[in-house]
């Protein structure tokens, strides 16, 4: 898989960079948490990926490659806290400046590299100026390549403001993710990897006029191994093992005093492949199962879990993709409990005389809750759909505008936790 830079349906910063890519190729199957979410993320699509990769431009400062970008956006947002009565609207606006630099060989396979990107976000809130943030993501990366042998190392920052879809609430949500890669060939058609992720994640929920309750934290450190076997020229498999191990500690309000939570150990057993079906489409994914066990003695599983994606590109100016996934999350807000998300993603965007574009981008997800001997828990489900159709314009290479209408709705068996949003409004993109 390869990363880039550019994206013309959304923000391009850190969680759009070279990063997702690796958590997506890491670990498939498995999430350390759930982000916030301003706007949904349209699923990649890979040959869309490639182009923009063509098309990048850098600035050259010696051995130094620098390519600065600019998003910015404003929109008009009837629930700002995703709250299921008493709604807030507003009118919002952000900016994101950044700037990626590199040296050595970072871009498409990549080779021996350098690279740092990082992205300033600054969001304003026109009549709830309590919501007002900064946001900071940045990630250095770095491979050493030799005949045989890959190493690649990255450390990610990340302060974030948005909507968190469990919660159904405004969070801060702070995160730090280190990545260890390794890759052995052993012949021209096998190899072996042996890979490692931490992923430190704190949130609290914003509110006005009360404490603002703290959610639970989560560290999760997660460790694979993986065989790969060249089979064709189209067609690579492989098969691994991951063993991984969360702490979670729950956070009382309003005295933020850490609470004991259960520890949790998950043991995968996957399979994996890469079909290049045609110059056209492109098939990849994960399935297996997943073993968990919690402090205390409470065992879970065997869980199905998997991660499939399809890339598509039927002329020469359409783009259509599809992803569905299955996988195991800790709660951000209940102490101890885990839901299995099972659902899709899917887009779709046409390039039209040259210098427009439409796009539509849907999704779906069923959150089953792990059951509770406690009479006085919910045992929630939760059914959440989003929909989100745009159009732009490309003024020149380096700069586009366009329009979008987003609406996003979640139905739960615990009606604290209905709501639904709708966000309409302009945004604009600034490659160097």
């Amino acid at each position: 898989m390869k990363c880039t830079d550019m994206d013309k349906s959304r923000p391009n910063h850190l969680a759009l960079s070279c990063i997702s890519a690796l958590v997506v190729s890491l670990v498939p199957a498995t999430q350390a948490q759930e982000t916030v979410r301003t706007i949904e993320q349209a699923p990649e699509n890979l040959f869309e990926t490639e182009r923009d990769n063509a098309m990048a431009k850098f600035l050259e400062a010696g051995p130094i490659s620098v390519r600065p970008h600019l998003y910015a956006d404003t929109y008009y947002d009837d629930n700002i806290t995703l709250a299921s009565s008493a709604r807030l609207d507003d009118w919002v606006w952000r900016i994101m400046p950044g700037a990626l630099f590199g040296v050595g060989e970072f871009r498409g396979d990549k080779g021996t590299y350098v690279s740092l990107d990082y992205t300033l976000g600054g969001n304003i809130y026109t009549d709830h100026n309590e919501f007002n943030a900064v946001d900071h993501h940045v990630i250095a990366s770095g491979g050493w390549k030799l005949s045989k042998l890959t190493l690649g190392l990255s450390q990610s920052y990340t302060i974030e403001n948005g909507k968190q879809i469990e919660a159904g609430g405004f969070v801060e949500q702070e995160s730090f993710v280190t990545l260890l890669t390794s890759k052995y060939d052993l012949s021209e058609k096998t190899s072996v990897e042996l890979n490692g992720r931490q992923s430190i994640i704190h949130s609290e929920e914003k509110r006005i006029g009360e404490p603002n309750p703290e959610l639970v934290s989560i560290n999760e450190w997660v460790t694979e191994a993986w065989g790969n076997y060249k089979v064709t020229e189209k067609v690579t498999a492989g098969v691994g093992a991951t063993l991984g191990f969360r702490d979670t500690q729950s956070h009382e309000t309003p005295i933020p005093d850490f609470v004991d939570s259960p520890s949790q150990v998950f043991e995968q057993i996957l399979a994996r492949g890469l079909y290049h079906m045609s110059e056209k489409v492109d098939l990849m994914g994960s399935v297996g199962l997943q073993f968990s066990q919690f402090q205390g003695g409470d065992d879970k599983g065997p869980d199905f879990v998997f991660n499939l994606a399809g890339s598509w590109h039927p002329l020469e100016n359409t783009y259509a993709t599809l992803e569905a996934f299955r996988h195991d999350v800790p709660s951000y807000i209940y102490n101890g409990r885990n839901y299995t998300v099972t659902g899709f993603r899917a887009s779709v965007k046409q390039l039209l005389l040259e210098k427009y574009t439409a796009s539509l981008a849907t999704g779906y997800e069923y959150s089953d809750y792990t059951e509770t001997a406690d009479a006085n828990v919910i045992d929630r489900t939760d059914d959440y759909y989003w929909i989100r159709p745009g159009f732009d314009y490309t003024i020149n290479e380096r700069w586009m505008v366009g329009i979008f209408y987003q609406f996003r709705t979640k139905s739960s068996s615990d009606p604290n936790f209905d709501y639904h949003n709708n966000q309409a409004g302009l945004y604009s993109n600034y490659r160097f």
